[in-house]
């Protein structure tokens, strides 16, 4: 090999004729297609932003506790008589009456004591007791705890965020009005 190149810088003709031989032995080698040529860096570049913490779910906001820590049961036990719950009354003797009371919602009833709750909803019962009265708007629709917790893998917070982020993906693609 060393004959061949000494000789090769002697004799500039055979310098070309071996520089052609190499250039025609690579290029019909296989070229490196796309993946092979930029897969592992990008996947060394993925692997350090996963380390990095890039791809970790975004923390959810802790919500507005509009009632001070009290329950829905508590709302209701400190004042009875603000809350509507069912359509009968009962007299000193513990029997039914007729409703007397205040005019429900859709009807023009007063619904002060329902202030606006957002977020997860806490309170007496079990997930399917049914025990925390709700006032809802035309269209909207809620998701039994066994929902969210599926939605989270068993995890209710997981749930309730991976569920949020759904509600706004879905938001973004309604028609503004009703």
């Amino acid at each position: 090999a060393n004959e061949t190149f000494a000789s090769a810088v002697t004799k500039p003709w055979l310098f070309a004729a071996l520089n052609a031989q190499a250039d025609l032995i690579l290029s019909s080698l296989p070229q490196p297609g796309m993946f092979a040529k930029y897969g592992p860096m990008t996947a060394l570049g993925l692997g350090v932003a996963g380390v990095a913490g890039a791809f970790g779910p975004r923390p959810m906001p802790e919500p507005f506790d509009f009632y001070g820590g009290l329950t829905g049961y508590d709302l209701i036990s400190q004042n009875p008589e603000n809350y509507f719950l069912t359509p009968f009354n009962r007299d000193s003797q513990g029997n039914l009456l007729p409703a007397s009371g205040p005019a429900y919602a859709a009807d023009g009833g007063d619904i002060s004591h329902f202030p606006r709750k957002n977020g997860p909803i806490y309170g007496p019962g079990t997930e399917t007791s049914d025990d925390i009265p709700a006032m809802l708007s035309d269209g909207e629709f809620v998701m039994t705890a066994r929902a969210v917790r599926g939605a989270g893998n068993g995890s209710r917070q997981d749930g309730m965020r991976r569920m949020y982020d759904m509600m706004r993906t879905f938001e973004g693609r309604a028609a503004r009005g009703n």
